[in-house]
């Protein structure tokens, strides 16, 4: 496993992504994205059936408990970016960063989602114009028809106003979606 911020840390990403979540509209907005695009999939996003990941970014701790995550792991983790709640559990990782030091230390907004954290770290690897896909932070349903009980409404009122906060602040990343979004940003 590589340290994201060790020196020998490789990981360059091109400068358009298209950044993969697990919201209901991933069903009808996948086969938007371009064949030739950079995918990064977020957590259980990548196991969406046409699912063509170049880095999987995981980081909730629940992931492994989930009936596709066994699957997932084993066709991708030499492709993957994992939080240390995952790599603690014995789910070894291309890269990883470790949360609370990794995090702080970048001035990261914690508490955004797995969808907040990628947006404003891949930004460090390279990245200048992201496209959001699936990430419709509107309810706690997912593309597959299961169901967040961690998520409710005004939860994802107060991580939508902090993401926007983040988006209007960032000067070094364009944010763009690919379908609806709650998030200020641009349909592409």
């Amino acid at each position: 496993m590589i340290h994201i911020s060790s020196n020998k840390c490789n990981l360059k990403l091109p400068d358009k992504v298209y950044l993969i979540g697990s919201g209901k509209s991933l069903i009808n907005n996948h086969k938007r994205i371009p064949d030739d695009a950079y995918r990064v999939y977020l957590n259980g996003s990548v196991a969406i059936e046409e699912a063509k990941p170049d880095l999987w970014f995981a980081h909730c701790q629940s992931n492994p408990a989930k009936n596709w995550w066994l699957g997932a792991y084993k066709k991708h983790y030499n492709i993957s970016l994992f939080g240390n709640f995952i790599t603690d559990m014995g789910f070894p990782s291309k890269f990883y960063f470790k949360f609370y030091e990794d995090l702080s230390k970048r001035q990261i907004v914690t508490g955004t989602t797995v969808a907040g954290i990628a947006m404003q770290l891949l930004p460090e690897f390279g990245v200048k114009h992201m496209v959001l896909v699936g990430v419709d932070l509107s309810d706690s349903y997912r593309f597959d028809g299961s169901f967040n009980l961690e998520n409710s409404d005004p939860k994802w009122t107060a991580i939508v106003d902090t993401l926007n906060k983040v988006i209007d602040n960032r000067q070094d990343c364009c944010y763009y979606s690919l379908g609806k979004t709650r998030l200020n940003i641009d349909e592409e």
